[in-house]
């Protein structure tokens, strides 16, 4: 999926570059290369914004999101696998219920939602810079610095330069997306066999925010879970409660999730740390 957000960018960005540069919309130079503050080129840049959204509606980068949400199909199948040999005979309602919801957030996320707010808005509010002149070869500069995705290597070692508007807006909703989906469906797992403790997996890596580092591995009864809501850390996903505390977990780009355990699966001080506290 992020390969095709990074195809997306590009051509967004060819399309910019092309309207700016020649045909109907090409703007209008003086001698030494800059924009010309006159209302002829005010009202093409208005056009180039206006004409942004068919810009974006790019039928191949839907085609990619299509099959980003059939991958919650596959995830699906893996989850019935993993619990079914946990949980025998655990039928648990309303999992089709979770997998559509799922796909349309998905979707609505890296269309609408992303497009929008990550790339649209911003690149609507560097044309507005420019409204009254400019360099062309800074527009063109500024175009390709944010809508592009840039790599380089050292020593073996491949890093991201600078990550594009569109990656970074979506980056977190291709995780959330199926993050969440897993958690709702371990919540309805859980529901449906009746256990009350959780094990907080996920393991750690170089960003893990301190909330999920301390109960990474640990294992947590239901009333303890849901008593994290009232908690406040850093990244927490601001609509957090009680009911849906066992989804949104971490916070924005958490990786972890609760899986539901059989009592008999807990380690025994574990049972008694959760008794000591109450829960």
């Amino acid at each position: 999926m992020i390969d095709a957000v990074r195809r997306q960018q590009n051509r967004v960005l060819s399309d910019l570059v092309s309207k700016i540069e020649s045909g109907q919309l090409a703007l209008e130079l003086d001698r030494q290369g800059n924009i010309k503050a006159s209302r002829s080129n005010r009202i093409k840049i208005k056009k180039i914004q206006s004409s942004l959204s068919e810009t974006l509606k790019s039928e191949k980068y839907f085609k990619d999101v299509q099959r980003f949400q059939d991958a919650v199909d596959k995830l699906s199948k893996i989850q019935d696998e993993f619990y079914s040999s946990r949980f025998k005979g655990v039928k648990a309602s309303g999992l089709q219920d979770i997998a559509s919801s799922a796909k349309a957030r998905a979707a609505e996320t890296m269309t609408a939602n992303a497009m929008n707010t990550g790339l649209e808005a911003p690149i609507k509010r560097t044309l507005d810079r420019y409204l009254t002149g400019g360099s062309l070869k800074d527009l063109k500069s500024e175009f390709q610095s944010s809508l592009r995705t840039t790599f380089s290597e050292q020593d073996g070692v491949i890093k991201a330069d600078q990550i594009g508007l569109l990656e970074k807006a979506t980056q977190r909703y291709v995780r959330d997306a199926l993050n969440q989906f897993t958690r709702s469906y371990d919540d309805a797992i859980s529901q449906a066999a009746g256990t009350v403790w959780y094990r907080y997996s996920g393991g750690l890596v170089r960003d893990t925010r301190d909330f999920c580092r301390e109960r990474n591995g640990g294992y947590y009864t239901e009333k303890e879970v849901k008593s994290w809501s009232s908690e406040s850390w850093q990244g927490k996903n601001r609509e957090t409660t009680e009911s849906n505390i066992k989804e949104l977990l971490g916070g924005y780009n958490c990786r972890h999730r609760i899986i539901p355990v059989a009592e008999s699966a807990v380690p025994q001080k574990w049972k008694d740390r959760a008794k000591e506290l109450g829960f």
